[in-house]
């Protein structure tokens, strides 16, 4: 395996593992505050369960897609007017002009590559929700 495609792999599984952990730990914060614990129905633990699950996994979905809207450029005219704004409140930092042509230009040649795992792990997080979602329902009948 060449050294590129190691690397790549490398932080694809890194990607992974970091985003699952991350979710797996909002997921245990949400079961402690929602007390599953102390549920004293099955339903009740079923309603738990698909909140812990769905919350993780929809936000990393969601994250994905506001990288991939970023890619596409929707916040550079956000971004332009923000560091317009910094640079007549803040002088003293001493940054060039640019000008929005060119800001753009430029912003277009640093997109975000390889965050499909992002929506992966939310996806893999979402699907347990699922079917705690019917298993709630089945049993409050």
């Amino acid at each position: 395996m060449n050294e590129d495609r190691r690397s790549t792999v490398i932080k694809t599984i890194t990607g992974y593992a970091v985003s699952l952990c991350m979710g797996i730990g909002l997921l245990l914060i949400i079961l402690r505050n929602y007390g599953y614990a102390d549920a004293e129905t099955e339903a009740e633990k079923y309603r738990i369960l698909c909140d812990a699950f769905t919350i993780p996994g929809f936000t990393l979905m969601l994250c994905a897609g506001l990288v991939a809207v970023y890619n596409r450029g929707a916040f550079t005219g956000v971004t332009y007017g923000l560091r317009r704004t910094r640079d007549i409140l803040l002088p003293f930092l001493h940054t060039e002009y640019i000008k929005y042509g060119e800001y753009k230009q430029r912003k277009e040649k640093r997109k975000i590559k390889h965050y499909s795992f992002l929506f992966f792990s939310g996806l893999l997080l979402a699907l347990p929700a699922v079917y705690f979602m019917i298993r709630f329902y089945l049993l409050r009948g």
